[in-house]
């Protein structure tokens, strides 16, 4: 039976996980940036928005966006099949962080998510 506490519950969880490896690994590295790879292979407009929202945190100086190497990858994916429409999965494990959106409503969602939660930090 759905109980919507539990979910929220595990999102929750999943968001502190993410955040919780973005600090560690902002601590831990030993350059004054951290440097962000965001992978993104969507070009439609609600991911690009999502996009241009999140690189908005460059202007904090203590983060940079790369296309090469970097401390910490975000992928964005789309996943019809295993999530609904305008839902959202945040995954992070070491420097990887994987947001899957079950369309691109979701997939906006989800990066809009990170980037409010990374702003807080």
């Amino acid at each position: 039976m759905w109980q919507p506490g539990k979910i929220k519950l595990r999102n929750r969880f999943l968001l502190c996980s993410v955040f919780a490896a973005i600090i560690f690994l902002m601590f831990s590295c030993n350059k004054k940036n951290l440097t962000i790879k965001l992978e993104i292979k969507s070009s439609a407009p609600q991911i690009i928005y999502a996009a241009e929202k999140i690189k908005e945190l460059q202007q904090t100086n203590a983060i940079i966006f790369s296309d090469s190497i970097a401390d910490l990858n975000i992928k964005a994916v789309i996943d019809s099949v295993n999530l609904k429409s305008e839902a959202y999965r945040i995954f992070s494990q070491n420097n990887l962080v994987e947001i899957t959106g079950g369309d691109v409503v979701g997939l906006m969602y989800g990066l809009l998510e990170v980037k409010h939660d990374k702003k807080n930090i």
